[in-house]
């Protein structure tokens, strides 16, 4: 179907705009996506530095929660784990390191959460000092729990 996705030029604002299944962009609004809502805008970004007080089995354990200004909504957020403040920030940042941690007693899992408010993780790393990179975006997962 011609006209199910424009780039450039829609109704005066520039932006990627694709049309709902049988409809056109043409068509109007709701957009099964647009660059020019909110969807792809950032809602809360930044860097949280931990100092992890417990060791066991030569891990150390991190509870990090970053509070953000509230949304309806569960959004998509990201989180990472660097270990120095100088290393560049990685897009989209992952949790490997952590998730792949592993002492006598088998592999760690962290637990990693996200709600209309807030981040939260909870694990265990190699390093006590690290760094904690988050975004959270404006695009709705899921209504709240």
């Amino acid at each position: 179907m011609a006209g199910k996705i424009v780039i450039g030029n829609h109704e005066g604002e520039q932006g990627i705009f694709v049309a709902h299944a049988g409809k056109t962009v043409e068509q109007g609004a709701p957009y099964l996506m647009s660059s020019v809502a909110d969807m792809l805008k950032i809602w809360a970004q930044g860097s949280i530095a931990s100092s992890a007080s417990r060791q066991s089995l030569g891990l150390w354990r991190h509870d990090i929660t970053v509070n953000f200004p509230e949304l309806p909504y569960i959004p998509l957020a990201f989180m990472g784990f660097k270990t120095s403040g100088s290393e560049p920030f990685q897009f989209p940042p992952d949790l490997y390191t952590l998730v792949t941690s592993s002492s006598t007693t088998g592999d760690l899992m962290p637990a990693v959460g996200i709600a209309h408010n807030k981040l939260v993780f909870a694990g265990w790393t190699e390093q006590q000092y690290c760094f904690f990179n988050y975004t959270v975006f404006l695009l709705k997962i899921r209504d709240k729990f």
